[in-house]
């Protein structure tokens, strides 16, 4: 009788003389008892108690207002918390386990108890009932976290006889009813896609075979209705005294609004990106642009003066002179040469005045010219493909930073440029047959940078094919 000091005691019977019996038993029993209530009838139970605090009810089954199991029903009922033992003049063991069921912690005979007997009864029953109120809040207790005080579904495995028990939310979270989710762990071969499923099942597996206490692990779970949740689950798993796995007590977190949140960061990191990828390369066609004119209007046209002037010394000079002024009459068509050749790579084409494909022509006819190496250009862009004038400039300036790469690098004597639509992308291969690199090993030049940082701003791919002594092979990808 632990946090009892003294106890009262409600008598509910309508038999004198079981009454004066039970009463006297009570007394010479060694229970601590400070008053013991007599009731005749369910009725008269609230009269009699009114505000006394009653630790122990005995309940006669056979009442005038009352009898059997409508009985415990209602003592019960009205002192949900207390202890009750029953006594009947009936010794029937159905009726002795429905009146436990009902909430009763003991059943005596009456005829076959004396006074220790009601005191142990007495005793026993208030530890039991003490031990079950325990029970119960620590039930409520993980009811109200379960369910109320967290958005977590806590779940039971027991896996030797696979049966699982879920905490309320299941249905709202998988998107269907409770009993349509099932109580097995296959249960998630209904909901999680196939390439998450075998992830989860194989740590599963590893986790019991290893003898590992915590697993965890993160998956999707498609909804009937087409939605997608992300869930977080972790496990911590039970083993008995041979080391063999019984149980697995978890639960699952709902983490869809931080990984939406997540992408919708991610989304706007890349849009940030791409604005300061536009910028930056809008920044160098524009210096480009500019350092281009000044080559070709301003020291292009001193370069063309000079010559002049050297033209018009070399016809009034003097033999002597006549040598050095025909090498500066060289150099400078040289240099006049270099310029305009500079000038015209880094002002971008009006590629709204010609095409992408005779810019591109302009360029391999010029290398062809050159005679060093053969430029093959292939253009075959469907006519409902439209490229906008940005990414036109895009195409232009990756084909020019790779013919570059190739005049320096490759030493290769054929070179084919395939540039071709498919479907709703557009895809350029550059070729060569040059000494080729290990393309395993990251270019330090910024050439190749460059053609990245220009594919990576359309979400296109960019991929090198090289190894060596067998040329190389440059592959884009850019959405049309």
């Amino acid at each position: 009788m632990k946090n009892v000091n003294k106890i009262n005691i409600l008598l509910v019977e309508d038999n004198i003389g079981d009454v004066v019996l039970i009463t006297e038993y009570l007394r010479l029993s060694n229970l601590p008892i400070n008053d013991i209530i007599v009731s005749d009838s369910i009725a008269a139970i609230e009269e009699k108690v009114k505000e006394k605090e009653i630790h122990v009810i005995l309940l006669d089954l056979s009442l005038r207002d009352s009898s059997g199991e409508a009985s415990v029903v209602a003592v019960a009922e009205m002192f949900p918390k207390v202890t009750l033992i029953v006594l009947s003049g009936l010794d029937n063991m159905h009726i002795s386990i429905n009146a436990i069921k009902l909430g009763a912690q003991d059943y005596l005979i009456k005829g076959d108890y004396d006074e220790k007997m009601i005191s142990k009864s007495i005793q026993f029953s208030l530890e039991r009932k003490r031990i079950l109120e325990l029970l119960r809040e620590n039930d409520e207790r993980y009811n109200i976290v379960v369910n109320k005080a967290t958005n977590d579904i806590v779940w039971d495995w027991d896996i030797i006889n696979d049966k699982m028990e879920r905490a309320d939310g299941i249905n709202q979270l998988v998107g269907c009813l409770a009993e349509e989710v099932g109580n097995t762990f296959d249960w998630i071969n209904k909901y999680i896609p196939k390439e998450d499923l075998i992830r989860v099942n194989e740590k599963v597996r590893k986790a019991l075979d290893k003898k590992i206490e915590n697993w965890q692990d993160e998956y999707r779970i498609i909804r009937p209705d087409g939605e997608v949740r992300y869930i977080l689950d972790r496990g911590f798993i039970m083993y008995n005294e041979k080391g063999n796995p019984y149980r697995m007590i978890g639960s699952m977190t709902d983490l869809t609004k931080i990984r939406k949140l997540e992408a919708k960061i991610s989304d706007q990191k890349i849009n940030e990106q791409k604005i300061i990828t536009e910028t930056t390369i809008e920044a160098q066609e524009n210096e480009k642009t500019k350092l281009g004119r000044e080559l070709h209007d301003n020291i292009s046209q001193l370069m063309a003066t000079v010559k002049i002037y050297l033209s018009i010394a070399k016809n009034n000079f003097n033999l002597e002179s006549l040598e050095l002024i025909e090498k500066s009459y060289e150099y400078i068509n040289i240099a006049i040469d270099e310029v305009r050749k500079l000038s015209h790579s880094l002002v971008s084409p009006s590629l709204g005045d010609i095409t992408l494909q005779d810019a591109l022509l302009k360029i391999t006819e010029n290398m062809n010219a050159a005679g060093k190496i053969k430029f093959d250009l292939q253009y075959e862009i469907a006519d409902n493909i439209q490229i906008d004038n940005q990414k036109e400039l895009t195409i232009y300036r990756i084909v020019q930073e790779q013919i570059n790469n190739i005049q320096k690098y490759s030493k290769g004597r054929n070179v084919a440029i395939n540039i071709k639509s498919q479907e709703s992308n557009i895809h350029l291969t550059i070729e060569d047959d040059g000494v080729g690199f290990d393309s395993e090993v990251k270019p330090k030049g910024i050439g190749m940078r460059n053609i990245k940082s220009r594919v990576d701003f359309y979400s296109g791919t960019f991929n090198i094919i090289s190894s060596p002594s067998n040329g190389c092979r440059l592959e884009v990808t850019i959405p049309a």
